[in-house]
């Protein structure tokens, strides 16, 4: 049975701080200098880890190497979930919801 992505992320996490890189403190300063109150995506965690596990030996800041990084993944991951919308969206031959309000409010 496949590993639940959260966690995966959390396990990758772990493993990644006991190689000696606090992502938890990282995480948490992004979401706080971000003002958010939801969770970060776990694939973009989970491809960020993964790239850490990579380049270890090359990361020499690691609170800038870790905005460069986590960005281009949360940039990955939004970008292949507005695919899989659109996609969804193109199946059903119809409009996301939020457009179908507007539309219906000009009437």
């Amino acid at each position: 049975m496949p590993e639940d992505k959260k966690e995966l992320a959390k396990r990758l996490m772990a493993e990644v701080y006991a190689d000696g890189f606090n992502i938890y403190q990282c995480l948490n300063k992004l979401k706080k200098e971000l003002k958010l109150c939801v969770d970060f995506p776990p694939e973009a965690i989970i491809w960020t880890c993964e790239e850490y596990l990579r380049t270890k030996p090359n990361v020499q800041t690691p609170y800038p190497w870790f905005i460069r990084v986590f960005t281009a993944h949360s940039e990955r991951y939004f970008s292949e979930q507005h695919v899989r919308e659109s996609e969804t969206r193109d199946k059903r031959g119809g409009f996301a919801q939020s457009i179908k309000d507007i539309l219906g409010g000009m009437k």
